[in-house]
Order: structure tokens, then C-alpha cells, then sequence
């Protein structure tokens, strides 16, 4: 495995640091064949119900606004293996975010998260990112993104809008796109939501 690391400190002042790994042969074989896939987080009891479907629109939003791939589906997972039971004929790969932390620090926030992309047909670990932010919870740039999300998820959003943001845009920023034909790029802007 070949692993990198990307240090950030974006213009919010927010400190996150996320190492990925990519599958050495991907442009030759997954970048053809890896294009639909379904976004599931798993849930752990550090937050509340809300905060894991937050996190798991937040990502398939930041795949389908900056990547290629189709993000036909959102959900939650109860327990780490259970990416397995989302594949279906329709699915060529599930993206799984395991969750690791979910702190309050007083003034801050910090989340830990995996995200790991599969292949259906043989459970082949694609892409994966692992990562961590600490979030100071008076970032007022950062609180203005909850504000696109409190009308759905209320005052989770205020929480925990700004730290997932943050850690989806960076490990998402890793992950190499698949080659979309006229067709599929039709249907990804029908996807977009």
C-alpha cells in the first residue's frame, strides 16, 4: 500500500490532516469500471441520529459536486461490516464512512473519520482516507455553511456542519475520479440534488 499525506490549513483556520491511499493500478482498471456507488456512514452513539444522516448528504453532495462518480444513494450503517448488504446489481461500489470520533472540547469539536471506498464484485479496498479536524465552534466563515443545513437537521447542523465539512472536503480532494461516458454525465447531473 502507498500512502500520502496532505496537511491543510484552510482559509477558515481550521487544522485537518488527511492520509489516503489510492489502488496503485486504478486509472488502468477501476477508473472504467467503478462508477456507480452508494454513500453510507456508520453509526456510532457519539451523536445523535441527525448528525450521521448530516455527514452522509454532506459527502455524497461533495462526490457529486467535485468527482465523477454517480452517488446514486445515501444512508446509515449499524456496524462496520455491514457495507456488504448495500451492494446490488445497480451498485458498483460503496463508500464507507466509519466514524472514529465525535468530541466536544469545550470551545472546539473534533472528528475522526475513515473513509473507504470498496468494489462490489470482490470487496477490493479502492481508495481510503483517513482523517481528523478540530473545529472551533465561534468559526463564523464555518457557520454560515450550517446555515444551508438547519432547515433539515435543526440545531445538529450548527454542531456539526462545520467540522464534517471541513474533514469531507479534504478527503474527498483525494479520491480520483472514474471516466464518465456522454450518457453517465447526463444522468450524474439528473443526480445532483
Amino acid at each position: 500500500m502507498r500512502f500520502f499525506s496532505i496537511f491543510l490549513i484552510s482559509q477558515f483556520l481550521v487544522g485537518c490532516t488527511v492520509c489516503a491511499y489510492v489502488k496503485p493500478d486504478f486509472a488502468k482498471t477501476d477508473r472504467h469500471s467503478l462508477k456507480r456507488i452508494g454513500i453510507y456512514v456508520t453509526r456510532t452513539e457519539a451523536a445523535p441520529l441527525k448528525a450521521y444522516r448530516l455527514l452522509a448528504r454532506m459527502t455524497r453532495r461533495s462526490i457529486l459536486q467535485y468527482k465523477d462518480y454517480l452517488a446514486a444513494e445515501e444512508g446509515l450503517l449499524y456496524g462496520a461490516k455491514r457495507w456488504q448488504k448495500k451492494c446490488n446489481e445497480e451498485l458498483d461500489g460503496i463508500l464507507a464512512v466509519e466514524v472514529e470520533e465525535i468530541a466536544d472540547l469545550g470551545t472546539e469539536t473534533a472528528f475522526t473519520a475513515t473513509f473507504i471506498l470498496r468494489r462490489c464484485k470482490d470487496n477490493v479496498v479502492v481508495w481510503k482516507a483517513e482523517g481528523r479536524v478540530v473545529n472551533e465552534k465561534k468559526d463564523t466563515d464555518l457557520a454560515e455553511l450550517a446555515k444551508v443545513y438547519e432547515d433539515e437537521y435543526g440545531q445538529v447542523a450548527q454542531r456539526y456542519a462545520a467540522p464534517f465539512f471541513v474533514l469531507v472536503k479534504a478527503a474527498i480532494a483525494t479520491l480520483p475520479s472514474p471516466k464518465l461516458n456522454d450518457e453517465e454525465i447526463m444522468e450524474k447531473i439528473a443526480l445532483d440534488d
